[in-house]
């Protein structure tokens, strides 16, 4: 079954970042696994709208929390399998790498991301952690960038030596040369 009433303005904007119409998305953008049973998630293109930062989840939580403390507006930020998406501006260049993370335009190759409805319950693999409000509000790329850096500069000051020369407790001492 097709969902197309009661829709958020958030999930009005992934239909229109997918270029469905806002009245009514494509046919399987959302389906309902009943009549009244959770929604599967969208096939929303990358590249259109947004491109994405991939983000492995630990320095992605920590880069989310310092734009949050340092009250830069957040877009949209989808969480899955161990990694988290931004939702930033399309200005990126194709492959351009950002420090901890890895930018995905669909530019080269055609690339969806599997978004659940906002404002529906998480799905087993997937859930927002900022959901799209309908504003159209992405992160800038820039500040996600600074806060990447800071947390990875903030994690080496905590740790300086983490893996640097440790072996596991009761490994043999080295010896002889290489």
């Amino acid at each position: 079954m097709l969902r197309t009433r009661g829709l958020s303005p958030g999930a009005l904007w992934l239909a229109a970042a997918a270029g469905c119409s806002t009245v009514a998305p494509a046919p399987g953008f959302w389906r309902t696994t009943g009549t009244e049973g959770p929604t599967e998630p969208a096939a929303v293109p990358i590249g259109r709208t947004f491109h994405l930062v991939r983000v492995p989840d630990g320095p992605a939580e920590r880069a989310h929390q310092h734009l949050k403390t340092s009250a830069v507006k957040v877009g949209p930020v989808l969480a899955h399998h161990h990694a988290w998406d931004f939702f930033v501006p399309i200005w990126l260049a194709d492959g351009r790498d950002m420090p901890g993370g890895v930018v995905i335009t669909g530019t080269r190759l055609p690339h969806t991301v599997s978004c659940p409805m906002p404002g529906e319950p998480a799905t087993t693999t997937t859930h927002w952690v900022v959901a799209p409000d309908g504003s159209g509000t992405l992160t800038d790329p820039r500040s996600l960038s600074k806060a990447l850096a800071h947390t990875s500069i903030r994690e080496l000051l905590q740790h300086p030596h983490a893996g640097a020369g440790q072996r596991e407790e009761g490994a043999p001492e080295p010896t002889g040369g290489y």
